[in-house]
């Protein structure tokens, strides 16, 4: 178990499969973004499967489809480098 603490300006970068948790006191304006690469869509995909397990029906924020197609609805406008394009058009 870790420990630590954010300050202004600060990244704090969560590897898939790790649970993680937030806690603020005081007074706050926070704002938390999720963002993934590419290569973890197969991670995402597992703990949709995970979740299933024994009918534990957890949704994710959003789901997985929606935003890999969104992703290619958009993918002329998007600043993708051409690696990340070819992966997301498959």
């Amino acid at each position: 178990m870790y420990r630590t603490e954010q300050k202004p300006g600060e990244f704090i970068i969560t590897f898939p499969k790790v649970y993680h948790a937030g806690f603020s006191h005081g007074f706050n304006v926070a704002e938390a973004v999720n963002v993934a690469a590419c290569d973890w869509l197969p991670y995402a995909k597992n703990a949709m499967e995970d979740y299933a397990l024994d009918g534990f029906n957890k949704k994710g924020s959003f789901p997985i489809e929606w935003m890999i197609i969104e992703n290619i609805l958009l993918l002329d406008d998007l600043d993708f480098t051409n690696e990340a394009r070819e992966k997301v058009r498959g």
